[in-house]
């Protein structure tokens, strides 16, 4: 599959995305908020935003920090972000393929990167372009499907039935790619929720 037909296939989905992945949505955002360390003064990058329903609890939740740039490659899914979010002067958007940014180094705090690591054909870059715009000592959060044990043969249905691509990692594999971009793993954890197994990683540069 092509980064194409993931653009394509998530724009598609976009009106109703929130509430086809209900459940599961409201799952991993709770749990990486639970997780999150954000200040007041933190400059935040989403790198493939979606719709914005993360955003979107985190100030139900009166999380507090500087500004965001809301990032993803489905126009679709962005437009609903934007929709959201327009009016509130620390959102920014942008349109742009993760494994090549636009941002200066060092740019961000931290980094989210969450359910979309798997969409990634070339995680290696990704990773590298992350640490790259990512500033010393800022923190990566990455929340995926966890590509091991049962959920194995899960994931072969996934990627059999769906468009867009699917290149599902462990989280051990995970962990190997970030040391390779020469980031520093703070945390690993991982678990199941019904059918799906996760995990969350941070790591800091």
């Amino acid at each position: 599959m092509s980064d194409s037909a993931t653009k394509d296939s998530y724009s598609a989905l976009a009106g109703k995305y929130d509430d086809r992945w209900q459940k599961y949505l409201s799952h991993t955002h709770d749990t990486v908020i639970e997780h999150l360390r954000i200040s007041p003064n933190s400059t935040i990058l989403d790198i493939s935003c979606g719709t914005g329903l993360f955003q979107k609890k985190l100030i139900e939740k009166q999380v507090s920090f500087k500004n965001m740039v809301m990032n993803d490659l489905s126009r679709g899914m962005l437009e609903i972000s934007q929709s959201r979010f327009s009016e509130l002067e620390r959102f920014s958007f942008t349109n742009q393929h993760a494994g090549s940014l636009s941002f200066t180094d060092n740019s961000f705090d931290i980094i989210l990167c969450l359910s979309s690591f798997h969409n990634y054909k070339d995680q290696k870059t990704v990773c590298s372009e992350m640490y790259r715009v990512l500033k010393p000592g800022g923190t990566i959060y990455i929340l995926d499907w966890n590509n091991s044990g049962f959920f194995k043969f899960i994931n072969l249905l996934l990627d059999w039935s769906n468009p867009e691509i699917i290149n599902t990692k462990s989280a051990t594999e995970v962990v190997r790619l970030l040391k390779d971009s020469s980031f520093n793993i703070v945390k690993d954890r991982e678990w199941w929720f019904g059918r799906w197994k996760f995990f969350l990683i941070s790591a800091e540069k």
